[in-house]
C-alpha cells in the first residue's frame, strides 16, 4: 500500500533563523522611526509619516509572527496528525472473531500471537509448550508459580488458498483461539494486524491487564514474565515493557532491505524509542489509545516501531521499560538447559524442535539436564 506525505507542507517551511534575523531587523528599523527627525519635514508631515510607518511595520510583525506560530520542523510536521493525507483504517472484518474468548475468566495476561495462516505446525507446538498454561488453574514451570489467568490468541490472516481456510476453520472449531481478519497474510500488512487485535481486545477483552506480543518464532517463559510484571505498577499513560531500543545506533531508519521505510513513508532519519516486536508487553490503559491515535497516521509497516515508539512512546508519553532476560537482536541461541538454568524470559528465532526442547527442560530440569554427577548436559 503506497502512502504519501503532505509534501506541499514542508516545501513551504520557513526557517526560525531566518524569521528571528528578519524581527531583529525590523526591531532596529523600529527604534530608528521612534527618533525620527528629518529637517525638511514640517511636524504635522513628520508625525503623519511616522504614523503611515509604524502602522505598515506593526502589520508586517503581525504577519511574520503568524507565520511564525504556524512554523513546523519537519519532526512536528509528521507527529501533527492533521498534516497527513493518508490514515490508516482499522475497519477490516473479523471472518472469525472468537467474540466469547474472555467472557468465562478474563485474563490478566493475554498473549497475541501474529501467526502466518499457513503455521499450522508452529501454533500447535506454542499450544503444547508454553500456550499450554493458558488455562484457569494454578500452574508452576521452573519454581515460578503461575496463579493468574494466561490466554494465548493466535491472529491470522487470509490467503487464496481454499484448502488452507478450510484447515483454519476446522483449526478454531478443535481449539477456539484463533482471530481471522480479513486481511492479507503477509509481512507487510503485520503492523494492520496487530491494530485490529488491539482493536479486538478493546471491543471483546477490555478487562484484561496486560497484552503480550510475540511473535510465532518466539519461546516466552510465562512463570518469569507474569513475575517480573507483578513488580510493576502501569503508568497512568501507559506502560510498555520489553527490550528496549533508545540509544542513536538502534533508532536510524533504514532505507535498504526487509525493514526498509521510504521518506514517503516516515521522513524523518531516527526513530523514537520502541520495544523491540519479537515480544513486548503494555498495559491496558494502552489499547484504546493505540487505536483511536493510529488512525490519524499514514501506514508503517515496521510494527514494533510504530505501535510502541510513534503512537504509544512519542504520541501518548507511554514509559518504556526494560526488562531482564529477554533475547534482542544478535543474540546467540541458548541451549535448552541453559534457557532453564538463566531464567530467561524469552527468545525469539526459536525453531518446533528447540520449543519443544526447551520446555522440557522446564518442565523437568533435573531430569533433563543433570547428570548423577550434577553436571549440566548438553543439548
Amino acid at each position: 500500500m503506497a502512502v504519501k506525505m503532505e509534501s506541499d507542507i514542508n516545501s513551504n517551511l520557513i526557517p526560525s533563523k531566518v524569521l528571528r534575523s528578519d524581527f531583529s531587523t525590523v526591531g532596529n528599523v523600529f527604534l530608528v522611526l521612534l527618533d525620527f527627525k528629518p529637517d525638511t519635514v514640517n511636524r504635522k508631515s513628520k508625525f503623519t509619516l511616522k504614523t503611515i510607518i509604524l502602522v505598515a511595520i506593526l502589520f508586517w510583525l503581525l504577519v511574520s509572527l503568524s507565520v511564525h506560530a504556524g512554523y513546523e520542523s519537519e519532526s512536528e510536521v509528521y507527529y501533527n496528525s492533521s498534516s497527513h493525507k493518508i490514515k490508516i483504517s482499522i475497519d477490516k472484518k473479523f471472518l472469525i472473531p472468537n467474540e466469547y474468548f474472555c467472557q468465562i475468566h478474563t485474563p490478566y495476561l493475554l498473549v497475541i500471537v501474529p501467526s502466518r495462516i499457513e503455521s499450522f505446525k508452529v501454533r500447535e507446538v506454542i499450544r503444547e509448550t508454553y500456550a499450554s498454561l493458558s488455562r484457569d488453574r494454578v500452574s508452576e514451570v521452573f519454581g515460578q508459580k503461575i496463579d493468574v489467568v494466561v490466554r494465548t490468541l493466535y491472529v491470522i490472516g487470509t490467503n487464496d488458498n481454499g484448502t488452507t481456510e478450510k484447515s483454519v476453520f476446522f483449526e478454531n472449531m478443535k481449539y477456539r483461539d484463533i482471530l481471522q481478519v480479513d486481511i492479507a497474510d503477509t509481512y507487510y500488512n503485520l503492523t494492520d494486524k496487530m491494530l485490529h487485535a488491539l482493536k479486538w481486545i478493546d471491543l471483546y477483552c477490555k478487562h484484561v491487564t496486560y497484552i503480550l506480543k510475540a511473535d510465532e518464532d518466539v519461546f516466552v517463559n510465562i512463570g518469569i514474565l507474569v513475575e517480573q510484571l507483578k513488580r510493576y505498577i502501569p503508568s497512568e499513560k501507559g506502560s510498555i515493557y520489553g527490550h528496549i531500543f533508545d540509544t542513536p545506533n538502534h533508532l536510524g531508519v533504514l532505507r535498504d532491505g526487509r525493514w526498509a521505510v521510504t521518506h514517503e513513508e516516515y521522513p524523518l532519519e531516527n526513530y523514537p524509542p520502541y520495544a523491540q516486536g519479537t515480544s513486548y508487553t503494555m498495559s491496558k490503559n494502552l489499547v484504546r489509545k493505540i487505536i483511536h491515535s493510529a488512525q490519524n497516521f499514514p501506514y508503517l509497516h515496521i510494527e514494533d516501531v510504530f505501535i510502541t515508539g510513534i503512537v504509544a512512546g512519542k504520541i501518548h508519553k507511554a514509559e518504556l521499560v526494560k526488562l531482564n532476560k529477554t533475547s534482542k537482536w544478535g543474540d546467540g541461541l541458548p541451549s535448552p538447559c541453559g534457557f532453564a538454568k538463566n531464567q530467561r524470559l524469552a527468545q525469539h528465532r526459536m525453531t518446533p524442535h528447540l520449543m519443544y526442547q526447551t520446555w522440557k527442560a522446564l518442565m523437568s530440569y533435573q531430569i533433563t539436564c543433570m547428570t548423577y554427577r550434577g553436571r549440566t548436559m548438553k543439548h
